[in-house]
């Protein structure tokens, strides 16, 4: 894939060029390259589609398509030094050596240009977390169709230019460079759009009161859980509350939002996915990062993972996330008294939604089922 992505990306230097070769060459450097740092590839449970592969074929392109830029500044330079060593008796030909030097300079590049692809892709196709989707899967799940006509434009056009080029022996540098930047423009479009700010954490008094929400509930809590091992404890950075009763345990998280916030999306829901997966795997006896007294022992038969929403709301992604992957979404409103619980709803975090909105007004918890509407 990624030796593909740069032959198609360096295309234009060997239409500049009139050399086919310089294909080859630059396949062949990127294969190695790519053998050489299979390492780079993290661990991960999370198994990308095809389509998702394809995404990161098209944008494995940008790196190759900026070092075609590259090869366009370089051949300016030299040709402008030749032009000037041309009233020497040097007798030189300055368009033949500016692109024999800027080919030479763009082809050294391939292989560090080819370890950035790889790490690029990697991060993207591979998170460091394992059980997470890559950054492509929300573009795949959206709509296969117009991904399906993307890549076609993506990849095929670029490819179906460069041998056409290459077969009717054009150089013309406008023509080259018009590939280049359409094969840049076509990778950058297909990238995944960066990290979103990260919403709003919940402050202390809204995990104080969802703290006594499952303790009238009936649930041992611990804030802000430690296990104490390091390959475990990276991973509950984000977890506010574990709570415990009998032999079913609850991984949760809080996000809060505001008047504006916007929607949360799928991403969002991973990090308590994740959390839970690898509790629910090896359940070793946890404490509280504020107080080693608090702990959660015993054997746990179930380990569910919830995310609390605050006065935020959860997009489409994330609902299908949660009901694919079984994450619960307790959603709390406060201005309107509301809980409510899915993906899936459970009779105690329905409980847990009432005490929370009890405690929210000072009221029982009778009193605030009148007042609240708690759905499932």
């Amino acid at each position: 894939m990624t030796a593909g992505s740069v032959t198609i990306g360096i295309g234009p230097v060997a239409c500049a060029w009139r050399q086919p070769l310089a294909l080859l060459v630059a396949f062949a450097l990127a294969a190695v390259t790519a053998f050489t740092v299979v390492r780079l590839r993290t661990a991960s449970t999370a198994r990308p589609a095809a389509p998702e592969f394809v995404l990161a074929a098209i944008e494995a392109v940008a790196p190759a398509a900026i070092l075609c830029g590259a090869f366009f500044v370089v051949y300016g330079i030299v040709d402008l030094f030749v032009w000037a060593l041309s009233y020497t008796s040097l007798g030189w030909n300055s368009d033949h050596e500016a692109r024999r030097v800027a080919s030479l300079f763009a082809l050294a590049l391939v292989p560090t240009f080819t370890y950035i692809t790889l790490e690029s892709v990697r991060k993207k196709l591979y998170p460091p977390v394992a059980g997470v989707p890559s950054r492509y899967h929300a573009y795949v799940a959206r709509d296969p169709g117009r991904l399906a006509v993307g890549a076609a434009f993506a990849l095929l056009v670029p490819a179906g230019a460069i041998a056409y080029l290459l077969v009717a022996g054009v150089s013309s540098l406008w023509a080259v460079a018009g590939l280049a930047a359409y094969t840049a423009f076509a990778s950058v479009a297909a990238s995944p759009p960066g990290e979103r700010e990260e919403p709003g954490h919940a402050s202390g008094e809204v995990v104080g009161r969802l703290e006594r929400a499952f303790a009238a509930a009936g649930y041992a809590v611990v804030r802000q859980p430690r296990t104490g091992e390091p390959e475990i404890d990276p991973l509950l950075v984000d977890v506010d509350l574990l709570a415990q009763k009998e032999d079913r345990c609850v991984v949760v998280e809080i996000k809060r939002g505001g008047a504006d916030a916007r929607p949360l999306s799928w991403t969002d829901g991973t990090r308590v996915a994740t959390a839970a997966r690898v509790l629910e795997f090896d359940f070793p006896p946890i404490s509280s990062a504020e107080s080693s007294k608090s702990a959660l022992r015993g054997k746990i038969a179930h380990m569910d993972p919830v995310l609390v929403l605050v006065d935020v709301a959860a997009d489409p992604s994330l609902k299908s996330f949660a009901k694919n992957e079984r994450v619960t979404i307790l959603s709390i409103r406060t201005a309107q008294r509301e809980a409510s619980v899915a993906y899936p709803a459970s009779d105690d975090l329905r409980e847990v939604g009432r005490e929370y909105v009890a405690l929210l007004h000072g009221e029982s918890p009778a009193e605030a089922t009148r007042g609240a509407v708690v759905a499932g």
